[in-house]
Parts: C-alpha cells; structure tokens; sequence
C-alpha cells in the first residue's frame, strides 16, 4: 500500500483532498512542512504532496529536504499560487505541478 502525505497550511484543502479519497492508499494530512517531516522520521512517505505558500516552512524547503533525507519519495506540488517561472523551475527539477482546483 503506497503512502502519501499532503501537506498544505488550508484545512479546507486538506479535508476536500480527504474527502475525495478512496481508501487505497495509507495517507497523512500535514498543517505544516515540519509536521510532515516529524511523520516521514517516523515512516518514510512514498509521495509528498505540497502547497508552496505556507508559513515559516515553504513547499520548496519542504522538497529539498524530502530530496536529501528521503531520496526515494516522489514530491508533486499543489498550489494555487504559483508563478509561470516557479511553474518552469518546478518541472525542470523534475517534480510534478498540479493547479489547485
């Protein structure tokens, strides 16, 4: 069973993501980047999904860590406010960019 954590500062978000899921996957729901890291210490996620606006932690911190603590997790971002340059950078580093609906 794969294991995502979604990771956004909206609870609105989070619970229409909820929501919306099967029961397929093992999945966490992260107010913040350093919550979502304190559970991917305890067992490491296959994907994290991020928003990139969030306070004191941002999502392009939260990848970067993801990539050098936990190299084989999958990072994909959903954000509803993101530059067409963030949009560019955030491709070529490889990630996967979803607009929030």
């Amino acid at each position: 069973m794969s294991r995502v954590i979604f990771v956004d500062d909206e609870p609105r978000v989070l619970n229409g993501i909820k929501k919306s899921l099967g029961d397929e996957w093992q999945v966490d729901f992260c107010p913040s980047a350093e919550i979502a890291l304190e559970i991917m210490e305890r067992e490491t996620g296959d994907i994290v999904v991020t928003d990139l606006q969030m306070p004191s932690m941002s999502g392009h911190e939260l990848i970067l860590d993801v990539r050098h603590k936990f190299s084989a997790t999958t990072a994909i971002v959903l954000s509803g406010q993101c530059s067409e340059l963030d949009k560019k950078q955030i491709r070529l580093a490889g990630i996967r960019f979803f607009p929030k609906p």
